[in-house]
């Protein structure tokens, strides 16, 4: 005989269900699809870039005008500390001498930019001056070794014995007027004697042959050989001279030095 068990309703595919009866538990539904996930956020904007550095010149570079320069300042082409508007006055170290950029005042006896008139120079301080001026030399302690003694600024050099500078190389120094005076027999023959830049340089010859066959290379400042009347005293001496004022002076018309002009101001020759 067929034995009929009691039986539990379904609801819906997706509840779990029951069995009422008295026999086991029914198998789990499926569970429920989840949902579609929400849209992303936007982006933010991007930081704004930043300026970029200042592109104008330091002094001493060269400029072509003075908005291209950090003092506003385009002098001698390149920018410069100031408007270095004076007379014998340069920012570019090619006529200064000094630092490119810095506002340097031309050297004495040089006026690269012919801002003097004619026969005149610079003085080193910013003025001109006329060719044969001589400008007062620094000097300083202590005297130097090439120099037997100093006063003023002036550097003295002394051959009085036989042959003493002969042939020796006489090299005045640098920010001194120089005093050369061979007095002794043959003391100075055949020595080449170098003047300082910028300042005056003599050179006195008195004695027998005394100079005989010297070289006396002045330099920027003025220059003055003295031949005295001793026996031949500049004989076959040489004088070269430099931009400034030169002159020679001949006590004895029979000895003569020769005295090459050049580019001086002013030359006088025995």
């Amino acid at each position: 005989m067929l034995t009929v068990v009691g039986c539990a309703m379904v609801v819906g595919i997706d509840k779990d269900y029951v069995d009422v009866s008295d026999g086991n538990g029914g198998v789990g539904g499926t569970g429920a699809i989840g949902g579609t996930g929400g849209t992303g956020g936007t982006g933010g904007t991007g930081g704004t870039g930043g300026t970029g550095g200042s592109s104008l010149k330091a002094n001493g570079v060269p400029c072509t005008g003075p908005d291209e320069c950090q003092s506003n300042l385009c002098v001698d082409e390149v920018c410069c500390d100031t408007d270095c508007s004076g007379l014998c006055e340069a920012c570019v170290a090619a006529t200064s001498g000094g630092t490119s950029g810095t506002c340097t005042h031309i050297p004495v006896l040089q006026d690269p930019d012919s801002e003097c008139g004619s026969g005149q120079t610079c003085s080193g301080t910013g003025e001109c001056i006329t060719c044969g001026a001589e400008p007062t030399p620094p000097g300083g302690e202590p005297c130097p070794a090439a120099c037997d003694s100093c006063a003023g600024g002036v550097c003295v050099i002394i051959c009085d014995g036989p042959q003493e500078c002969s042939p020796d190389t006489i090299d005045c120094p640098a920010d001194y007027a120089c005093d050369v005076q061979c007095t002794g027999n043959q003391s100075c023959e055949s020595a080449v004697i170098n003047c300082p830049a910028s300042y005056p340089c003599n050179v006195t010859c008195n004695g027998s042959t005394t100079c005989g066959g010297a070289t006396i290379n002045c330099s920027t400042g003025t220059c003055t050989l003295l031949c005295g009347d001793v026996n031949k005293a500049c004989l076959n001496t040489t004088l070269t001279c430099g931009p400034e004022a030169c002159v020679a002076t001949c006590n004895d018309p029979s000895d003569l030095p020769t005295v090459n002009c050049g580019s001086a101001c002013g030359c006088v020759s025995c």
